[in-house]
């Protein structure tokens, strides 16, 4: 017969158990924040921001049809409108680039199964394909329609297509202000239609994401997930030095530096979309759960490099300086070329030490485009 001390022990045992038992796998607490206060936010932005532009592209075009029109109907073009309104689009569409770079990061899922990162932004343009591309369409505006111009490159489909016809000076020697006002019309209805259907397919693929297993071919594994994830940030910070490079002139394309191999030189908020990017690497390590994962693991030491580095380069991309533009022009080279440093540190802790220490393996992803 079990004493009553025998049966305290078996309590107790049990207890432990159960307590076991209910403790939520750390792998599954981290990916199930990133989506919800990371990932799924972040989409909801990009789609809110194009839909925006979109919406101020038609105003300023004095469009007083359905989004789901033709842009070629009559009656949609009034020049004043759109010389007045041209500052605010210009806002809409540097907002719509700022959610585009916050969210850039996550290069898997429907973002890659559907190839929509070059529809968004076509980049790196070292060869100037979009101002290539984009002029000739000027004088075909009478003839595109959203089926005939979805047939088009995807070059002129995106973000830098816009910016060209919104901040280089040369677009008006290529088509007048109704021209612009049609292209821009195009693509701002795009860009609507790809961030809004990216946003949706998320919804069904972060099942896949939030569901690991051996009955998942995709992530048969949580950690697998985690990996992706952390993949996705550390070739983020990769291609952010390499945006720095390539106009620096280290990255063997020319052995000087050439303002013009910035990311966003028409505009001149190159330093802006990095910002962007690093705001939200900065979302993901704080509200996306990064930091408690770690924590949870007993990398104190790690997140402490991690948080330290974040703060480093914040500290330097928040100087007040000259846009990046007009800093190599002018043929001052250091903020850049300390910018870049500070991008490849933090770009090591993710691609080295992270992995290291959750036990991980990259390289889910490759660094063709962006």
């Amino acid at each position: 017969m079990q004493t009553l001390t025998g049966k305290i022990i078996n309590l107790m045992l049990l207890s432990t158990l159960l307590v076991a038992c209910s403790k939520p796998n750390p792998e599954m607490v981290f990916i199930t924040t990133a989506n919800q206060h990371y990932i799924q936010p972040s989409y909801r932005a990009l789609n809110a921001a194009a839909t925006k532009l979109a919406e101020d592209v038609f105003l300023s075009c004095h469009c007083s049809y359905e989004l789901n029109s033709s842009i070629t109907e009559q009656n949609c073009f009034e020049p004043a409108a759109f010389a007045q309104g041209k500052t605010q689009l210009q806002y809409r569409w540097h907002q719509t680039m700022l959610a585009w770079q916050h969210i850039q990061a996550i290069n898997f899922g429907p973002i890659a199964d559907n190839n929509l990162a070059w529809a968004l932004q076509f980049s790196p343009d070292n060869k100037n394909l979009v101002a290539k591309k984009l002029r000739p369409l000027f004088n075909k505006t009478d003839e595109l329609n959203d089926a005939s111009f979805s047939k088009t490159s995807s070059v002129t489909h995106g973000l830098p297509a816009m910016e060209y016809i919104l901040f280089d000076p040369s677009a008006a020697q290529f088509g007048n202000q109704k021209q612009q006002c049609q292209l821009l019309g195009l693509i701002a209805k795009r860009l609507k239609n790809n961030a809004q259907r990216l946003n949706k397919d998320w919804q069904n693929y972060q099942k896949i994401l939030l569901s690991p297993g051996l009955d998942n071919p995709t992530f048969p594994d949580a950690k697998l997930a985690v990996a992706m994830i952390i993949d996705s940030q550390a070739t983020m910070l990769e291609k952010a030095a390499r945006k720095l490079g390539a106009a620096l002139g280290n990255q063997h394309l020319t052995t000087r530096a050439n303002p013009y191999l910035l990311e966003s030189w028409r505009s001149q908020t190159s330093l802006e979309n990095l910002k962007a990017n690093i705001s939200g690497l900065e979302q993901l390590f704080y509200q996306g759960g990064l930091k408690n994962y770690l924590l949870a693991g007993q990398h104190t030491s790690l997140a402490n490099q991690i948080e330290q580095q974040i703060q480093v380069v914040q500290k330097q991309l928040g100087l007040e300086v000259d846009s990046l533009f007009k800093q190599l022009k002018d043929g001052t080279p250091e903020y850049a070329v300390t910018s870049q440093q500070a991008l490849s540190n933090l770009g090591k802790l993710f691609k080295h030490e992270l992995p290291e220490a959750l036990g991980i393996q990259l390289g889910f992803n490759n660094n063709d485009g962006d």
